[in-house]
C-alpha cells in the first residue's frame, strides 16, 4: 500500500491461508511461503480528508471458498467465493459483480442454504436461491433488490416456491432471530415491493392445505399476505394474513368453503370421527404470538364462526352416547333402563343433521363455545361452555 498526495493506493490487500503452521518469523515474504490466497484487494482511495472519499476501481476477489460466521447467529457458517468492483463515493458506491455461497449453515435458527447466486450491477443486485430449508419447510426464491441501501434495503420484487410450508416450525425457528429479544424501536430497514408465492403444500396449526398462492409485501417490519387462495380437504380457503417479524405477532382472517369436515377436525383437534359434512367458516381478526406451540396456544385470540351441513355427529354427538354421562349413570334407577332406552334410541339415527352451526372464541388459553347448535330429522341440540 501506498500513502501520498491524500490517496490510498493498495496494490495488493490479501487474505492468507497457510498449509502448514510453523509459526511466524520476522522474515514476511518467508511466512507467506506456500500459503494460499483466499481474499485480495486492490484499488485507489482518493480524497482522504474530505467527508466522502473517492472509490477507484477497488476489486475485491474471493478465488477460493472463504468461510465466515456472524456473531449474533451462534455456530453460524457460510461458505463463499466471487468478485466485486467498487467505484464510485463511500456515500453511493457502484458495486458490481459476483457472489456464491456453495453453503451457508444457522443452526440457531435451524437453516440451510445451498447454493446462493448473488449477481450485482448498477442498479439492482438479484439474487437466486434453490434451495433454502427453514425447519421441515423447503423453499426456493429469487429477488431483485435496489442495489442503493442509503435508505435502508429495498426488494423490488421477489417470488417464492415451496414444496412445504410448516408455518409452525418455520416461525418457531424464527423467533430465534436476534431481532426478536431487542424490544420496542427495533427496525429492520427492509422494505418488499411486489412479492408472489407458491405452495405445494402448508401447514399451520396441524391444518393442512395445498396449491396455495398469495401476494405479500414488508412495510415497517410487516409481512403482510394478501389474496391468500388455495385447497385444502376438498374444499377452498382463501384470507390475509400479518406477520410482524421483529416481535412475532401474527394475525390471520382466513375463510372455508366445502372443506370435508372430518378430516379437518382430526387434524385440528387430534381426535377421530368427532363429526363429518360440509364445512364452511369465518375467522375474525385471529391473534397469536409465534413461537412454541404452548406459546401459540395461550396467545390464541379471536373468534371463527363456523357451519357444517348435511353431516353425521360422530360418538360424542349421539343421543344415546349422551346419556350414558356420569349423572345418569349415578341414578340406578336410570342405569337399570339405559340399556333399552339406548337401543330404541339409536335406531332413529339422533347423529344425523341438517345443520351444525356456532361460534368459538379464543382467550387466555381457552376456547370459549358462546353458541353450538344442530337441527336434524331426529335431534336438535343446543351447547355452551369452553
Amino acid at each position: 500500500m501506498n500513502l501520498a498526495n491524500n490517496n490510498l493506493k493498495i496494490t495488493d490487500l490479501s487474505l492468507n491461508a497457510l498449509n502448514s503452521n510453523k509459526g511466524l518469523s520476522e522474515d514476511f515474504n518467508a511466512n507467506l511461503s506456500g500459503s494460499a490466497k483466499i481474499a485480495t484487494i486492490s484499488g485507489v482511495i482518493g480524497n482522504l480528508q474530505n467527508k466522502y472519499q473517492n472509490l477507484n476501481n477497488i476489486k475485491v476477489s474471493i478465488p477460493s471458498t472463504l468461510s465466515i460466521s456472524l456473531p449474533t447467529l451462534k455456530s453460524s457458517d457460510i461458505k463463499m467465493n466471487g468478485y466485486l468492483n467498487v467505484s464510485g463515493n463511500t456515500l453511493t458506491p457502484i458495486i458490481t459483480g459476483q457472489l456464491i455461497l456453495p453453503a451457508a449453515t444457522f443452526p440457531t435458527l435451524k437453516t440451510t442454504v445451498k447454493n446462493l447466486n448473488i449477481t450485482l450491477n448498477k442498479n439492482n443486485i438479484n439474487l437466486s436461491c434453490p434451495n433454502l430449508i427453514v425447519a421441515d419447510s423447503i423453499i426456493s426464491l429469487t429477488s431483485i433488490i435496489d442495489s442503493n441501501f442509503n435508505k435502508g434495503i429495498k426488494i423490488k420484487s421477489m417470488d417464492f416456491v415451496s414444496k412445504n410450508l410448516n408455518l409452525d416450525t418455520m416461525l418457531a425457528a424464527l423467533s430465534n432471530l436476534p431481532q426478536n429479544s431487542i424490544g420496542q424501536g427495533t427496525d429492520l430497514g427492509v422494505t418488499l415491493s411486489n412479492g408472489k408465492g407458491k405452495l405445494d403444500r402448508f401447514s399451520l396449526g396441524g391444518l393442512n392445505a395445498y396449491n396455495v398462492t398469495s401476494n405479500f409485501n414488508i412495510a415497517d417490519n410487516v409481512l403482510k399476505l394478501s389474496n391468500i387462495v388455495g385447497f385444502a380437504y376438498n374444499g377452498k380457503i382463501a384470507g390475509s394474513a400479518e406477520y410482524n417479524i421483529v416481535f412475532g405477532n401474527l394475525k390471520i382472517n382466513l375463510q372455508g368453503r366445502g372443506l370435508s369436515a372430518e378430516p379437518a377436525l382430526a387434524d385440528f383437534t387430534k381426535v377421530s370421527n368427532l363429526l363429518s359434512g360440509s364445512l364452511d367458516f369465518d375467522t375474525n381478526n385471529i391473534r397469536l404470538i409465534a413461537g412454541t406451540e404452548t406459546q401459540m396456544m395461550q396467545s390464541l385470540k379471536g373468534d371463527i364462526t363456523f357451519i357444517v351441513s348435511n353431516g353425521q355427529m360422530g360418538t360424542l354427538g349421539k343421543l344415546e352416547n349422551l346419556l350414558y354421562a356420569q349423572n345418569i349413570l349415578g341414578n340406578n334407577l336410570l342405569k337399570n333402563s339405559l340399556g333399552s332406552i339406548t337401543k330404541a334410541v339409536s335406531i332413529k339415527k339422533t347423529g344425523e343433521f341438517k345443520y351444525l352451526k356456532g361460534k368459538m372464541t379464543f382467550l387466555n388459553g381457552w376456547a370459549n363455545i358462546n353458541t353450538f347448535q344442530t337441527s336434524g330429522p331426529a335431534m336438535s341440540l343446543y351447547s355452551t361452555g369452553k
